[in-house]
Formats: C-alpha cells, structure tokens, sequence
C-alpha cells in the first residue's frame, strides 16, 4: 500500500514538473516595443509566372535578372 502512494506521489510530481517545464521553455509573446520591430514583408511579384506543370525555366529568370545570366 505505501508503495503504491509513493508510486502515484512521484507519477503526480513527474507530471506537474514536466509541465512546468514546458510552460518555462514556450515562447513568450513579445508585447513590448523595445529593440528591432519584425517588419512587415510584401509579396515580391517578381517571380515568372510558371507553366502548367509548374515549372519556371531558365530563360525566364534571365528575362527578369538580364544581368545574372551573361
């Protein structure tokens, strides 16, 4: 009998300590505007509009990039 409260008394501890430590390592939101802002990205439209099979060749990249592709 006392092995088995001393089996659910570590079980309860394990449980409560695992949580804890999850709850410690999570990621906290940033709700302060201290430091380097994330900034806000816009979709490039620069990429070629690709085939039916979803492919963008090369010749197309060179089109949009004359320079990259001498």
């Amino acid at each position: 009998m006392k092995s088995k409260k001393l089996l659910i008394t570590v079980a309860i501890v394990a449980v409560v300590g695992i949580i804890v430590g999850l709850a410690a390592c999570a990621p906290k939101a940033n709700t302060t505007t201290v430091g380097n802002p994330t900034p806000n990205v816009q979709q490039s439209n620069a990429t070629p509009t690709p085939d039916k099979f979803g492919v963008v060749k090369a010749s197309q990249w060179a089109e949009e990039y004359p320079y990259e592709y001498k």
